[in-house]
């Protein structure tokens, strides 16, 4: 069966990808409109300071990089406007990426007039990141550049590497942190992400930080260290809206988690005024959650930067399943190296029966990490649908069954249901299938075992099994219950293939479909399963014998 399709654990967690579009997003600094006077009350930092002096003292190519970066970061960007001149009119063999990090800078401030042919349009630099980091070794933003670049190639230990120069170069620096942390994450080490953000003494005073620790807190299981000040900074309503958007986005999750389902849309209405990309995806994520259809203003998801995953989520909640993928296929250029827009890609491609579009999402999607349940089950499912059953076969094989949870083995043996019906063992099909829906059943999972009821009918259907009618009109009645699920879609195409039968039999009566003969004198293989029998603890044994 297919699984879902959607993370239930997504958190605001910091959206890592090239410095140009960190930039772009304004995410860094504070906004032109920020009210200068808050400003004065905030000390410069001791490395900004040093870098003021450099440049002050040598006007260098160097010197005003290395400023330009800095205020960007520190949001001080009128005190390096001298040096971004320099780069963009004196240093024109200045690396590509640092010039136009100086060409945005004052065209955000008002002096983008005069700026060369080459910088007047954004451009995406193709100069390779270690390039800039032998060039520049000093600087930590061009070694998070490389650790990205080696994340996107899944070279882990080598962005770890890059990413310890980077925080040891800069360990308040707030792209540093948030990115660092996100690495950390994307490795598997959320208690490492949540102490690389607790541990920066620039978190107590940072809305973005102060977001990041909140959201790797939730996922490490820990409590929040930070979450009181986060709600005092909403509360004061003195900061301009893009900066608390992610802020009032984590807090708004954690209310909603907690039962606080007032608390939580008046958050999310505070994150919705001016959102970066990541907070208008977690309000559409929260918006079938708090029964909120209008949670997200219909503008921003148009003119959003990075607006994709926003609007596969959207699409999906609507159910307008054939535009889900083509916003994945965006999503993935925001988050290059995120596996989720594969894995919603796939599903929902499943869901219409798209099997093809299906199968090329799981497969991306394992080749940057191979022991994804969710894309194991996806390409399983989609590959014995299509009658590939040896194939559907070997990758569900690859699932490590006791390192997942017992949904996703539930989920396994269903698919393992659906091989069996494909290869023409209807019996072990049912108990498979079955067992599946019992167990999902115990687990409390009752509308993912109404799913796995279509599934059953949908097999028993196609090989024009007698009691196909029984088993279509339990998964109706079970499906009744979750009208709002994605499951519908799936049952709605199980109806219509009984509609095309009946209208397409000789006399009205139902016409047999016959299957190829599968050979059984193949090998078999033993596949088995060891599930947690719910409060009992016990744990079952299937031995299933499939054809190959």
């Amino acid at each position: 069966m297919n699984p879902s399709a959607f993370d239930t654990q997504r958190r605001m967690v910091p959206r890592w990808r090239s410095l140009a579009a960190t930039l772009k997003s304004r995410e860094l600094g504070h906004p032109a409109k920020y009210a200068q006077e808050n400003l004065l009350h905030v000390p410069t930092p001791p490395d900004l300071l040093t870098r003021l002096e450099r440049w002050r003292l040598s006007p260098s190519l160097i010197t005003a990089a290395e400023l330009v970066e800095g205020c960007i970061v520190e949001g001080r960007e009128r005190e390096a406007i001298d040096a971004a001149r320099r780069l963009v009119t004196i240093d024109r063999d200045a690396a590509p990426l640092i010039r136009e990090q100086a060409a945005r800078l004052l065209q955000r401030l008002g002096h983008g007039d005069g700026l060369p042919a080459d910088l007047a349009q954004d451009s995406r630099s193709a100069i390779p990141p270690r390039y800039l980091t032998r060039i520049h070794p000093h600087d930590p933003l061009a070694w998070v550049e490389l650790a990205l670049a080696q994340t996107i190639r899944g070279s882990s230990p080598s962005a770890e590497r890059s990413m310890r120069v980077a925080l040891s170069l800069a360990p308040d620096n707030r792209h540093v942190l948030r990115s660092a942390a996100r690495m950390f994450l994307h490795q598997g080490e959320p208690d490492r992400a949540l102490s690389t953000i607790v541990r920066s003494a620039a978190t107590r005073n940072d809305p973005w930080l102060i977001s990041s620790e909140i959201s790797m807190a939730s996922l490490a299981d820990k409590p929040s260290r930070f979450l009181k000040a986060g709600t005092v900074i909403l509360e004061q309503r003195n900061l301009m809206p893009r900066q608390i958007t992610e802020l009032a986005g984590a807090i708004a999750t954690e209310e909603m988690i907690s039962g606080n389902r007032k608390k939580s849309r008046r958050s999310f209405a505070q994150s919705m005024i001016d959102p970066t990309g990541s907070a208008l995806a977690q309000g559409e994520w929260a918006a079938p959650k708090l029964g909120a259809g209008e949670l997200v203003p219909e503008s921003h998801l148009s003119t959003t930067f990075e607006n994709a995953e926003a609007m596969a989520f959207h699409w999906f909640r609507l159910r307008h399943f054939d535009s889900v993928g083509d916003a994945c296929e965006r999503w993935h250029e925001n988050d290059p190296f995120s596996i989720r827009p594969f894995e919603c890609g796939s599903v929902t491609a499943g869901y219409v029966e798209d099997f093809g579009k299906a199968l090329d999402f799981a497969r991306r999607g394992l080749e940057m990490q191979p022991r994804s349940a969710t894309l194991l089950n996806a390409y399983a499912f989609a590959a014995a649908s299509l009658d590939q059953v040896d194939d559907a076969t070997k990758v569900l094989s690859k699932l490590k069954l006791t390192e997942c949870d017992q949904i996703t083995r539930l989920i396994a043996m269903a698919n393992f249901g659906l091989i069996a019906f494909r290869m023409g063992d209807e019996a072990t099909g049912r108990r498979l299938y079955n067992d599946a829906i019992e167990g999902f059943r115990r687990e409390g999972s009752h509308e993912i075992s109404a799913r796995a009821r279509i599934y059953l009918a949908r097999e028993a259907i196609r090989a024009s099994s007698g009691d196909w009618p029984v088993l279509l009109k339990q998964a109706q009645d079970a499906m009744s219950k979750f009208k709002a699920s994605e499951g519908t879609q799936s049952l709605r195409l199980v109806e219509k293939q009984v509609a095309e039968r009946h209208s397409s039999a000789p006399n009205g009566s139902e016409s047999k479909r016959v299957d190829p003969v599968h050979s059984l004198s193949k090998p078999t293989v033993s596949v088995s399963f060891t599930l947690q029998k719910g409060a009992t603890s016990k744990a079952e044994e299937h031995n299933v014998e499939l054809l190959r």
